[in-house]
């Protein structure tokens, strides 16, 4: 009926149309909506026919209108009268604004050869915007939210959520069911966000979701306490939990600001009571900023006291920016699903909200193709009972689909302080159309009462406008890394802490900035810096790099400090000591800007000076602080950090305790990252024995519960031979440990129990797992320095080993190496992988063929992918909807040519035929012979194009802007690429073809059929790779003319290469030939690493 409107009202002038439209409204919007007088919906359709056959519009119209204006006006009613005008507003509003607003994920064109981020070869920097933790404008305004699920039909379920508050806090919650039956659980409000300088980081306490690769590879790590509860035991007890899991997108991506309905849009405005006099379409925008993508959950699990655990699941991860800060009432619902036995996504969501929108319905699938459909004519109906809701639905996608499903009892939820629920998560089962699914049902209410209360702001102080040269731990600067480095700022940090909680002190200091070593830095020294970069990033020997890193330090330590720099020292050393100064002793440490991070800890990495003393000993040990960095040791953990090798560096001078017993406190294992263990280290004097590990200290492990309890949980005592201490005159001195002292521990009850709760406060101040220095001295607390713990949150194994895996489609996905086997063995090289993918995937874009999906979407691959670093084929996706009776010639010949045999699996097409049951191929006989046809013409344009390409890598002065250049230029050659791929797949097609012809003919595939396509293939002229045989038979040949057989077998390789290069021979001659026309090629030469035979 629409239709036959639509064509009606584009025939008409435009006001014409105006007045038709109404009119259609009038009378086709008059009639019960409940269908109880459809007479008018025929009379109308019967009259808009009418006119379409006869073209009579121009003319009719000067009748037709007005009859049917009056018409409508007697039959409509004044409720629908409004609506159907408030729906006609609506959506003219919504078709404009799609019309003129460009989707935020349009960021790709794969005719664009010539941007390397439009073609998808690197990631847009949009798509980084949008997947990183927002700033604080944004949440003190609107949400900042991860979700991510998967389910499988073991069945394991597992849902994490974190959602970011502008108090530096947030909210998380952990669902996570075995296939054992226990589930595990976490719900925290109001929880620390771990304190990161990676901006790719969410994070709630011991839970973290950051993204690897936006929109595609995403980790999901935690490393704490939850909730074991069983059917028979709600209640539980709380287990230590480990996973660390990665998520990998397998669809497109559905963003509910631009790809809902109209229709369904424009109905649910319609119903709603709008406050002004046109659509809140930017309302709704606001409230329902987010977007889902599809995914694969893959990773361990680590339950305390049960062996490690493999888990695989299907789901999809939301993304929510939701503005409500408008909005005084709203309800939105997400129904979030996976049908386990075609591999199907469906989500489907509901939304009212105040003044807004009224039953809001929206969703899509992914189908068996891997593409994303909008789901259309949705309605969703849930009846509450009393433990569960049950779920009613139709919609409409290709056919009419029904789906029934349960909602059981919430498994988790948050409360605000009034008790009314805010977030809802429960399970959800359910049925499409006979086929079974499960998921996870958000429902989320929100009110006035619900919205965070926005803490007051504090306005940022003004940037400093000149950095000062020395500044002390006191000052507000100090705190600042920039200008006093890592080690300096968070002494700053532990200053200002100290003062509030006053359980512990931080002896007094300064730090000598990063401006002062600017200030200092000599050409001479810059010279020396500029010979060390070439010499290290040259391949030197590790004896040449030791050379050159002695002689930068030699001419940092001869070089005269600048007056400004030694009066500045000088006198903020005297400002904090005063007349005490001389008499003091100082431990004097670098404190570089990248030092002391969660990236990079460089402990014991650079000097440290203790017992130093008077102003000429000081700054001549800030001068070997300096050149410290410039050590052997520390240029070698720079270099594997990827840090610059002069990097900004300050130096703290802070004064000298004469401990009686110091150490190292970690407020979680150093080793695994475990939070519900806390380690102390401690030896008797200083704790410089400790740190650079020079003696065994005794170790103590404290458990810590979920409400920070500690209790002693283990002691081991060291052998503690050897301490140092501060003694007024010496400085420093080692001395033996009285034997009496060594059997005990060094610390008592009280001592333990008073650093461990000392070290929770720390880690709750700086919103990390701390490692921190300490000593006791007249049982005074003393605090030297805190780093981040930066070993807790490694990569695992598995992760490593799976990194680049693609995503299963289904759970007893089939995937084959097949004959790519032979000329890729083995596992390809990242970069390999990456670059190999990216091209095929540009060549293989919108184009079906009878074995491949087209991959037109860039965040996932669609019939082949990488796992264990090998390429694979997926077969359900090469063989959809085959029979193993009754496979056709050309499959048959495909088989052939990927496995060399037909299959007869019947459970592989079982599995097909289930996935593509209602899919219909599209590869089409037109374009594949328009592809065997135009092969040769593309390779003459190809070689004309590019024959003097070349980089031109002489134009730039460093390495970082090579890098740049060829990251912005990577898809230049692009062209060439997808020219090759295409060239083989018309290849590859002719070869079928021919060999489906060969054997229908014969009415199979016997000897017969292999030796005549054998014949056929040798008649080729033209194809260069099939000349190697020949030529290799033919250099065997001539070669055993010049040469004993024996003799040359006698060879090493580099000998017989030599003598085939310099023999005046015919096999010279030959071999050059050779080499000339095929030496470009080689094993695995996907591999930027493998070497070509020239």
């Amino acid at each position: 009926m629409l239709e036959v409107f639509a064509q009606c009202v584009y025939s008409l002038t435009k006001i014409e149309s105006y007045l038709y439209i109404v009119s259609f409204v009038l009378l086709f919007l008059g009639q019960d909506i409940k269908g109880r007088n459809p007479f008018k919906l025929s009379v109308l359709q019967i009259h808009f026919e009418h006119l379409l056959s006869k073209g009579c519009f121009a003319m009719g119209s000067v009748i037709t209108i007005p009859f049917t204006f009056a018409l409508g006006l007697i039959s409509v009613t004044p409720s629908d009268f409004f609506y159907w005008c408030k729906w006609i507003l609506s959506y003219i509003y919504i078709e404009l604004n799609k019309r003129f607003t460009t989707r935020r994920f349009d960021l790709y064109d794969k005719d664009a050869l010539d941007d390397a981020a439009k073609l998808g070869f690197i990631v847009p920097a949009e798509e980084y915007v949008y997947e990183a933790p927002y700033d604080e404008a944004h949440l003190r305004r609107a949400e900042d939210e991860i979700i991510c699920y998967g389910v499988n039909s073991k069945p394991e379920r597992l849902l994490v959520n974190i959602s970011r508050r502008s108090d530096q806090k947030a909210d998380a919650c952990v669902y996570l069911k075995l296939e054992s039956g226990k589930t595990y659980r976490l719900q925290k409000t109001g929880h620390f966000q771990q304190s990161s300088t990676d901006k790719t980081v969410f994070s709630c306490g011991d839970l973290q979701i950051s993204y690897t690769c936006p929109m595609r590879r995403w980790r999901i790590f935690y490393s704490g306490y939850l909730r074991e509860t069983t059917e028979n035991d709600e209640k539980g007890r709380m287990v230590y939990v480990k996973f660390a899991l990665r998520w990998r997108a397998s669809s497109d991506v559905f963003d509910a600001t631009s790809d809902l309905s109209s229709y369904a849009l424009a109905d649910a405005l319609a119903k709603a009571s709008w406050k002004s006099a046109y659509p809140p379409i930017d309302k709704l925008k606001n409230a329902l900023n987010f977007y889902i993508q599809s995914g694969v959950i893959h990773g361990t699990i680590d339950v305390e006291g049960e062996p490690e655990h493999e888990i695989y699941l299907f789901g999809q991860r939301l993304r929510n920016l939701g503005d409500v800060s408008s909005i005084k009432e709203a309800e939105i619902e997400h129904m979030l699903g996976y049908v386990y036995q075609h591999g199907a996504f469906v989500y489907m969501g509901k939304a009212t909200i105040k003044n807004v929108v009224k039953d809001l319905c929206f969703g899509f699938a992914i189908q068996a193709d891997t593409a994303l459909k909008m789901l259309e004519k949705i309605t969703i109906t849930i009846i509450d009972s009393k433990d569960l809701k049950f779920m009613l639905s139709t919609f409409w996608k290709d056919r009419n689909y029904k789906l029934s499903g349960s909602l059981t009892s919430p498994l988790l939820q948050y409360s605000n302080k009034g008790g009314e629920i805010g977030t809802s998560i429960r399970k959800y089962g359910f049925y499409v159309n006979g086929k079974r699914g499960s998921g996870f049902y958000i429902g989320r209410k929100v009110s006035d009462s619900l919205k965070h209360k926005t803490p007051k702001i504090i306005a940022p102080e003004a940037p400093i406008p000149v950095s000062p040269l020395a500044v002390p731990f006191t000052n507000e600067i100090c705190q600042l890394p920039d200008v006093t480095g890592g080690k300096g700022s968070s002494l700053g940090k532990l200053t200002k802490l100290s003062k509030n909680l006053r359980t512990f002190i931080v002896p007094s200091g300064i730090v000598v900035t990063t401006s002062a070593y600017k200030n200092f830095v000599t050409k001479g020294i810059l010279a020396k810096i500029k010979l060390l970069e070439d010499v290290v990033y040259s391949g030197n020997s590790a004896e040449d790099v030791k050379e050159v890193c002695q002689s930068v330090c030699e001419e940092v330590e001869r070089t005269e400090f600048p007056k400004g720099i030694r009066e500045a020292i000088e006198i903020s050393l005297r400002k904090t000591f005063g007349g005490q100064l001389q008499s003091r002793k100082f431990a004097v440490r670098s404190s570089a800007t990248g030092e002391d991070t969660e990236q990079m800890s460089a402990a014991g990495q650079m000097d440290t000076l203790l017992g130093i003393s008077g102003m000429n000993e000081i700054l001549q040990a800030v001068k070997k602080c300096w050149a410290s960095q410039f050590g052997f040791v520390a240029i070698q953990y720079k270099r594997r950090y990827g840090q610059c090798l002069n990097s900004p560096m300050a130096v703290v001078i802070q004064e000298m305790v004469p401990c009686d017993v110091a150490g190292v406190l970690f407020t979680c294992d150093p080793v695994t990252g475990n939070p519900t263990v806390m380690t102390i280290t401690a030896n008797y004097g200083l704790g410089e024995t400790v740190v650079s590990g020079s003696e065994e200290p005794d170790t103590i492990e404290l458990q810590r519960d979920p409400e920070d309890q500690l209790t002693l949980k283990s002691t081991t005592i060291g052998a503690k031979s050897r301490k140092i201490i501060a003694k007024d005159v010496e400085g420093i001195t080692l001395e033996e440990v009285p034997e009496n002292e060594k059997g005990n521990c060094c610390l008592s009850v009280e001592m333990i129990m008073r650093l461990g709760q000392l070290g929770i406060e720390v880690e709750n101040y700086y919103r990390s797992h701390r490692d921190i220095e300490w000593g006791f001295w007249n049982n005074n607390l003393y605090l030297f320095q805190s780093r981040p713990v930066t070993s807790g949150t490694n990569e695992t194994i598995f992760e490593i080993e799976h990194e680049l895996d693609g995503p299963l489609r289904l759970e007893n996905d089939y995937l084959t190496v097949s004959h790519i086997a032979e000329v890729m063995p083995g596992a390809t090289t990242p970069l390999g992988m990456e670059t190999f993918f990216k091209i095929f995937d540009i060549g293989f874009m919108e184009e079906h063929t009878e074995w491949l999906f087209p991959s037109g979407c860039p965040y996932f691959r669609c019939s082949w992918e990488a796992f264990y670093n090998h390429f694979m084929f997926r077969m359900t996706d090469m063989f959809r909807g085959q029979h193993s009776e009754s496979i056709d010639y050309f499959s048959q010949a495909t088989m052939i040519a990927f496995f060399g045999r037909i299959l007869s699996d019947e459970e592989l097409f079982q599995v097909c035929r289930d996935r593509f049951r209602d899919f219909k191929k599209e590869a089409s006989l037109t374009e594949m012979a328009k592809l065997v046809l135009s092969a040769g013409n593309r390779i003459r344009k190809m070689e004309k194009t590019y024959a003097n390409y070349r980089i031109p890598y002489d134009k730039f002065k460093t390495a970082k802007e090579l890098f740049d250049y060829l990251m912005r230029s990577c898809s230049q050659l692009c062209d060439v690429f997808v020219g090759h791929v295409k060239v083989s797949q018309a290849s590859t097609l002719w070869n079928m073809f021919i060999f489906t012809v060969l054997g229908k003919a014969k009415g199979g595939f016997d000897d017969d059929v292999y030796r005549d396509f054998s014949s056929l293939l040798t008649t080729s002229s033209d194809v260069i790779s099939a000349d190697v045989p020949a030529a290799i038979q033919s250099l065997a040949y001539y070669l055993s003319e010049a040469i004993n057989a024996e003799d040359f077998k006698k060879m090493s390789i580099e000998e017989a290469l030599n003598w085939l290069q310099r023999t005046p021979a015919t096999v010279g001659k030959k071999f050059k030939q050779f080499m000339e026309t095929h030496g470009h090629r080689c094993l695995r030469e996907v591999s930027q690493q493998s070497r070509s035979r020239v």
